[in-house]
């Protein structure tokens, strides 16, 4: 809590595994928050070897997974609000 405003840190782990014999391309896709209140404020971070689209928040991530291999990704973002709000966030 800053003053009147509330302020909230999220970070997101997704972990992809391949355990089968032959690599395989893959497109993961998940999406940062998007505020119309103008008393919300969403701030995102970059996301290495991510694209992120400008308008629908989209991040998107495309790589061939290799064989036997585990691949991370991560991001993160945080909420400020102001006191007395009932948000939800994940």
């Amino acid at each position: 809590t800053i003053g009147s405003r509330q302020h909230f840190e999220v970070t997101w782990e997704i972990k992809v595994k391949n355990n089968g014999g032959a690599s395989i391309p893959l497109v993961i896709k998940d999406q940062f928050p998007i505020s119309n209140n103008a008393e919300i404020k969403v701030k995102h971070s970059d996301v290495e070897g991510a694209k992120i689209d400008d308008k629908t928040k989209i991040i998107t991530w495309s790589f061939l997974q290799g064989i036997y291999g585990t691949k991370t990704m991560t991001f993160d973002y945080s909420v400020d609000y102001q006191n007395g709000m009932t948000l939800y966030i994940e």
